[in-house]
């Protein structure tokens, strides 16, 4: 998705600067969204304010611009537009870039100076000092996109906001792909652990490599990896459980499982009659026990009292892989 990039200021003493900005985001192929360039649908009953407000929480990045002039402080909360704008950003989390021309924020450096003693309250071409500073102390005290980035013209404008916004991009895909790096880790380190068990056990039991490689197999164990972690876990502890066990239902039972094999057993009649109680649930197409070109349905259920419950062709799909698998290591 190409970002949309909303452009809030005073209109006609920054005409000049909103093109240059404008031309920033569309050189990042981004999409700028601009009142005065008909980018906002003006919606009845709401006001233009109101259309300008909706827009912002369409987009993904957010650049006030702040000038000598404030603009008009409307009659409810008696703000300015832009001042309103600014808030809606900051309340719907949407990352702000503000700038401020210099010159504002030397005459901002001189009214905190000369606050305590009532101040400077005219300053030249500003139209209402008050209320822009105001904006400012809002902007900085917000607990996010806080920063004022002042700019003399608009090249150095233009600069500052592509180098801001690709600040913005690298921060994000940092957060991205950090989560991702450290699953990346946490997986190889696993791998790294399976490995030297398979070194280990290699060395005492050269079927073990052999029986997990099987196990892992879907087209020849088709639902017993899935069986073995929801019930015993580990493959490694499975494999130690079916070295000794002769058959696939004393295997379970020595899994502490208690199998039960039921004719009419369905997943979905299962899941409804007792969802909570289901750890696991499985089915999938396996040859026909009765008839050799056909195919049957295997279905089983993992209970979290480790009960397995599967319907006769699950429990013979299972105890003719535990069958092949023991053939295959010599351990039949």
């Amino acid at each position: 998705m190409i970002p949309n990039v909303f452009i809030s200021s005073t209109v006609e003493d920054l005409h000049y600067l909103r093109e240059g900005m404008r031309e920033a985001v569309g050189e990042l192929a981004y999409r700028p969204v601009m009142s005065d360039y008909g980018e906002v649908g003006y919606l009845n009953p709401e006001t233009a304010a109101q259309s300008c407000y909706r827009s912002i929480k369409q987009c993904q990045i957010a650049v006030i611009i702040i000038g000598c002039r404030y603009g008009e402080p409307s009659a409810e909360g008696g703000v300015s537009v832009t001042h309103k704008e600014f808030r809606t950003a900051r309340d719907e989390g949407i990352p702000l870039i503000a700038f401020v021309e210099k010159e504002v924020m030397s005459f901002k450096k001189v009214h905190h100076a000369n606050k305590n003693e009532n101040g400077i309250k005219n300053f030249p071409r500003m139209d209402n000092p008050s209320l822009t500073f105001a904006l400012l102390d809002e902007i900085t005290a917000s607990p996010s996109y806080n920063g004022l980035i002042p700019f003399t013209n608009v090249a150095e404008a233009k600069a500052l906001l592509k180098k801001q916004i690709a600040d913005l991009v690298g921060q994000s895909l940092t957060q991205i792909f950090s989560p991702m790096r450290a699953e990346i880790k946490d997986v190889l380190a696993e791998i790294k652990t399976l490995r030297q068990e398979f070194v280990d056990h290699q060395k005492n039991d050269p079927r073990f490599l052999q029986t997990v490689r099987f196990i892992i197999d879907e087209n020849r164990a088709k639902g017993f990896r899935y069986l073995i972690e929801h019930t015993i876990g580990p493959i490694d502890k499975a494999v130690s459980i079916l070295f000794e066990a002769k058959t696939f239902d004393e295997f379970l039972e020595r899994a502490h499982c208690k199998l039960i094999v039921k004719e009419d057993l369905r997943l979905a009649a299962e899941a409804n009659r007792a969802p909570t109680e289901i750890f696991g649930a499985m089915s999938f197409g396996v040859p026909s026990p009765d008839d050799p070109t056909g195919t049957a349905r295997a279905d089983f259920v993992i209970r979290k009292n480790q009960t397995v419950e599967m319907n006769p062709a699950a429990h013979s799909h299972f105890d003719w892989t535990y069958h092949a698998l023991k053939m295959e290591i010599g351990n039949e």
